[in-house]
Order: C-alpha cells, then structure tokens, then sequence
C-alpha cells in the first residue's frame, strides 16, 4: 500500500512538471508578441474582447462533444467495413467502440479548434488577428501559431492511432488464425495444428503485482507464438472469450488448462 501511495505522488509530480514544461515550450517557441506585432495591450483588449473569450469557453466543449460523436461514428462504420474483407470468418475481431473512442476524442479535439478559428475568424473579420493577440498576451504564447501546431500534431497523431486500430485483426477461419497489426505490414498465418496449448485463469497478475478478479485465455502456438484476450483490442466479454476458446479446443483437439493465476 506505501508503495502505491508513493507512486500516485510521483505520477502526479510528473504530470504537474510536464504540463508546466510544455507551456514553457510552447511560450519559448511561439512568443506572445505575434500576431500583429506591437499593438494595444492585454488592458486596452480586454473590455472588447473579453465577453467573446467567455463566449469561446462556453462554445468549446459542445463543439469539441460533437465532432467527437462524429468521428465516432465515421470510424465505427470504416471498421464494419473493414471487417467484410476477412470474410467468411467464423471470428473476426477488430477494434471496439471503446477502443476507437479514444482517438475519435483527440480528432474531435482538433477539428473543434480549427472549426472554432474559422467560425471566429468569419464573425470577428479584419479583428480576427486582434483578438488572437488578446489571447496571445493573455496565455503567455502565441495562440494563433502554437494552437495550430498543436492541434495539427494532435490530429495526425490521433488519425496514426485510428489507422493502428483498424489495421489490429485477429482473424479466425475454419482451418486457421489470421494475426494482422502495425497497419497490415505485420501479418501471421497459423494452422490450429500448430496451436501447442490453451489456457485460462480466473485472475491474472497485474504490473504493479496486484491481482485482477478477470477471467481471460491465452494460447500457445508453435514457434513461441502467444495470444491472450488480455491484449484483444475488441474487448470480448466473457461469453464471447469462453466461446472462441471452445472452438479453438474443438479445431485444435486440445483441452483447455485452468491455473489458479495468470503470471
């Protein structure tokens, strides 16, 4: 228990340091002083500017919500697509609505910016860059430049993330097991033949050495091939984990282990 108190602190520590040095980055590497050069000050900027800064807090995070379910809902339907190339499957597993959430949100993230910048920039016109300096010398750096670098990193990054996820397959046919990963460029075909033993515990053993109440199943397959539902991007729950190792029990007529704990 001291253990994991102390490493809470350090985690929490280290989050605080790298959100302070990433300001520090961003102030030193987009000074406040663009855009528009020298100009009015932050007190002259305010009494104007100030009721359209509360208006873009109160605007980002329905924004930012909505694009989120949009791309959610744009990569949920990519990746049922992507599952009619591995048919007939019996199994086909592929990234879970969970899984894809976490780069929808991040995509969301940047188009809501670049849609808040273009709908300000349309209301506030020739005042557009006037505004940003208010910003600017209000945060420290130079908000037009250093959200656009940002967000355009975040964006990519959270595309790069998408196409990981969509390209991750576990693929099972009648005679075999498809592992796909690394966008389609790593690719194994194995034989149930080859599958050497099949596992599963009620509790597996954690990073930090705790044990986790969580039932899983993992195999392994000629050559020191393993795969575990513990590493399954599709997030089976336990009918579903319990059935596909029935079937791999069937095709490769071999029993399934139980131990006490996963290690």
């Amino acid at each position: 228990m001291p253990q994991n108190w102390l490493m809470k602190i350090v985690a929490e520590v280290a989050f605080a340091g790298g959100f302070a040095a990433f300001f520090w980055y961003l102030r030193r590497k987009f000074p406040a002083a663009a855009p528009g050069g020298d100009g009015p000050t932050i007190e002259e900027l305010r009494p104007q500017y100030r009721k359209w800064e509360i208006a873009a807090g109160f605007l980002a995070i329905p924004l930012m919500g909505v694009m989120f379910l949009v791309w959610w809902l744009i990569f949920q339907g990519v990746t049922r697509w992507h599952a009619s190339w591995f048919e007939p499957a019996v199994f086909c597993l592929q990234a879970s609505r969970g899984t894809l959430a976490l780069p929808a949100m991040f995509l969301g993230m940047a188009s809501a910016m670049f849609l808040w910048m273009g709908l300000y920039r349309y209301l506030l016109g020739e005042r557009f860059l006037e505004y940003m300096r208010y910003g600017s010398l209000a945060a420290g750096f130079d908000t037009l430049r250093g959200c656009t670098w940002l967000f355009s990193i975040m964006g990519a990054l959270a595309w790069l993330g998408f196409m990981l996820a969509l390209t991750w397959n576990v693929v099972f046919y009648e005679d075999r097991m498809l592992f796909r990963s690394f966008l389609g460029l790593r690719t194994r075909s194995v034989p149930y033949t080859e599958i050497v033993e099949l596992h599963t515990a009620p509790q597996l053993r954690a990073p930090n050495g705790n044990l986790v109440n969580r039932r899983e199943y993992w195999l392994d397959y000629k050559g020191g091939g393993t795969w575990s539902t513990n590493n399954d991007l599709s997030m089976m729950d336990l009918d579903q984990k319990t059935r596909l190792f029935e079937f791999l029990a069937r095709k490769s007529r071999k029993p399934i282990v139980q131990v006490p704990v996963w290690e």
